[in-house]
């Protein structure tokens, strides 16, 4: 499912990418570690590190517009503590055009559905979708990366995802 971002969407997501790229400043300054496969594996620099921001906010707005949420604020600082979008989806954003999914053990297999979203600003493709705890499922760990790595031929499609108030459910 294709979608395109609106002007103000663009911005929103400049300015909030950017921010959340200042938050890991002390990280590319050598202050402090957190992995960063990335980084590790390409020597990715701020400025690109920044730009992978921009578009994973623009990512998430992508999201909203398929769920139809028109007050649709991105977050700094919720890692993990709140969903990216509504009440229950976590933006799993890629540049890789034929990327996959990647989701990690601390993100919450309780409630959480991953969408997959590729594409560059202003537009994007979600890909599809799977329950946080589908994808983690043992024969998707993939221990050199440290994540859960679900191909994108696995995942649901986004047509068998509906939205009811501000939560994703899954048309079983």
């Amino acid at each position: 499912m294709k979608i395109s971002l609106t002007k103000c969407h663009v911005h929103i997501a400049a300015h909030l990418g950017v921010q959340r790229a200042k938050l890991h400043d002390g990280q590319f300054k050598g202050e402090w570690k957190r992995k960063n496969y990335i980084q590790q594996a390409t020597g990715e620099t701020f400025e690109q590190f920044a730009i992978r921001q921009i578009e994973a906010v623009g990512a998430e707005s992508a999201v909203a517009i398929w769920a139809g949420i028109e007050d649709f604020v991105p977050l700094n600082c919720s890692f993990k503590a709140i969903a990216d979008v509504g009440n229950n989806i976590e933006v799993k954003y890629t540049d890789k055009l034929y990327g996959n999914l990647l989701v990690h053990q601390n993100d919450n297999a309780g409630r959480d559905i991953a969408i997959l979203v590729t594409g560059k600003m202003p537009h994007y493709e979600l890909v599809g979708w799977l329950p946080v705890h589908e994808a983690q499922r043992s024969h998707y760990f993939r221990p050199d990366l440290d994540c859960y790595l679900v191909p994108r031929d696995q995942l649901k499609p986004m047509d068998d995802l509906m939205m009811i108030g501000d939560n994703a459910y899954g048309k079983d």
